[in-house]
């Protein structure tokens, strides 16, 4: 290699090496960062949906703010679509969902089945003997008032 090449081979690792910093989140270093939102409001399951149209009410992600803002769920296992994806429903002694914009606490009604005002939410596991704790294959399914057909999701439930 000439010197010359070799020089600037050290100048471009010497200023690349610099690249690798970031004390913000997201790509850049200079971003705002925005106050984090409030929780939504906890609501009945009726009231929740009432206004929305029926082609619409998919389940929405949940922080673990959200998470933390319903009393009363105590320990949860919890749906994502992804592995490693933000959790749309936790379920343990009730089930709590995110539906347009506002949180949905559903009492257990059956083994992995719960419901109020008609929305129905199910939960199974794929395989045959899912593990006591961690991650294993699931299915969700949502069922709305006034809505023909159910909303099934395959992912992920974790204990």
């Amino acid at each position: 290699m000439k010197p010359s090449m070799a020089a600037a081979a050290r100048v471009f690792l010497l200023l690349a090496s610099g690249c690798t910093t970031n004390s913000a989140p997201g790509n850049d270093r200079e971003a705002a960062l925005d106050p984090p939102e409030p929780p939504p409001e906890v609501m009945a399951a009726g009231a929740a949906i009432q206004g929305i149209a029926n082609s619409l009410p998919f389940p929405q992600t949940m922080t673990d703010a959200d998470l933390d803002h319903a009393p009363g769920m105590g320990e949860t296992c919890r749906f994502r679509m992804t592995r490693v994806g933000l959790p749309v429903l936790a379920y343990g002694s009730a089930a709590l969902i995110k539906l347009n914009d506002k949180l949905v606490t559903l009492p257990a009604a059956g083994a992995g089945r719960f419901a109020a005002d008609g929305i129905t939410a199910s939960v199974r596991p794929l395989g045959d003997d899912p593990p006591a704790r961690g991650q294993f294959a699931a299915e969700f399914v949502l069922q709305l008032p006034g809505v023909a057909n159910e909303l099934g999701y395959h992912g992920f439930s974790e204990c």
